[in-house]
């Protein structure tokens, strides 16, 4: 975990970038997962302030992090983490609100992840409700790069991730 904040730490964004594609690929092993669940609070406050990165590459990979993370709320033991659902919709709500409408790839995981946390859990809908992620959803939505052909299933997640914060 040491390495991972130190690369968190030095603001350079090829140090950012491949800190975060590790951490996004601990999540392919069970060990590995264990490992990065357990160090979960530690990597996502060290990369919470990548949400507001100038870099593409960054913010994809924070949002591939987080898409992990609220995955293994769904699918694993850690069903009921509160902790986790808070930190991961707190740092998903920066990055949609700081993403620029052009990469659609970011936006797209980070609806992804949200409609994850949010499905059937009343306390992540509210919680989400009042980090104004519809804001940044509706945003999103008004773009003319979610209208466009190649972007239809941003738009899409987009207005499912709306229907199911109603």
């Amino acid at each position: 975990a040491g390495a991972l904040s130190a690369a968190a730490g030095s603001g350079a964004v090829a140090n950012l970038q491949l800190g975060l594609r590790l951490s996004v690929n601990l999540f392919k092993h069970g060990a590995t997962r264990a490992w990065a669940s357990a160090a979960r609070a530690e990597l996502l406050d060290a990369y919470a302030e990548c949400a507001s990165s100038g870099a593409k590459p960054v913010r994809g990979a924070l949002a591939a992090l987080l898409l992990n993370y609220a995955v293994r709320c769904r699918t694993e033991a850690q069903a009921d983490d509160e902790e986790t659902k808070v930190q991961c919709l707190s740092v998903l709500a920066e990055l949609l609100g700081s993403c620029p409408p052009d990469d659609t790839e970011c936006l797209f995981r980070c609806c992804v992840a949200l409609g994850t946390l949010a499905l059937g859990d009343t306390h992540a809908r509210s919680m989400a409700s009042d980090l104004g992620v519809a804001d940044a959803l509706r945003r999103v939505n008004d773009s003319a790069e979610a209208k466009a052909p190649e972007a239809r299933r941003l738009l899409e997640a987009a207005i499912d991730v709306m229907a199911v914060l109603k």
